[in-house]
Order: C-alpha cells, then sequence, then structure tokens
C-alpha cells in the first residue's frame, strides 16, 4: 500500500510541477489559458490508474485488519 501511494504522489508532484511551467500553457478560442496534452504522458496516466486496484485491496486488507482489532483484539 505504502509503495502505491508513494508512486502516485511521484506522479502528482511530477505533473504539478508541469503544469506550473507557463510554456506548457496556450490560449483557447475563447481566451482562456489551458493547458497542453503534453504535461501527462499516457505512461504516467497508464501507471496511475493500473495502481488504484492495488491501493484499493491493500487499502482494505488493513482496514479489515484494525477492524478485526479493536473488535476481537487480536490480528
Amino acid at each position: 500500500m505504502v509503495v502505491t501511494l508513494m508512486v502516485k504522489i511521484k506522479i502528482f508532484i511530477r505533473i504539478y510541477r508541469k503544469a506550473q511551467d507557463p510554456d506548457n500553457y496556450h490560449i483557447n478560442f475563447f481566451g482562456k489559458k489551458v493547458l497542453h496534452s503534453s504535461v501527462v504522458s499516457r505512461i504516467e496516466l497508464a501507471i496511475f490508474f493500473g495502481t488504484i486496484p492495488f491501493f484499493l485491496m491493500s487499502g482494505a486488507y488493513f482496514i479489515a485488519r484494525l477492524v478485526n482489532f479493536f473488535l476481537y483484539k487480536h490480528l
């Protein structure tokens, strides 16, 4: 769970830093600033969404262990 969380945080930080760079913006037809699609690569997106099932399963296991500990006083 910690590994998948660290991967997600690292990808988020990478995307956030790219989004702060003014070279990654352009003005659309309506005069609004929008990000280029190059800010997020396909592999970053695939890794981010690919780790979601593992993160959810490990989180559910962790919560189940906590409930078991608090209700029955053993792991």
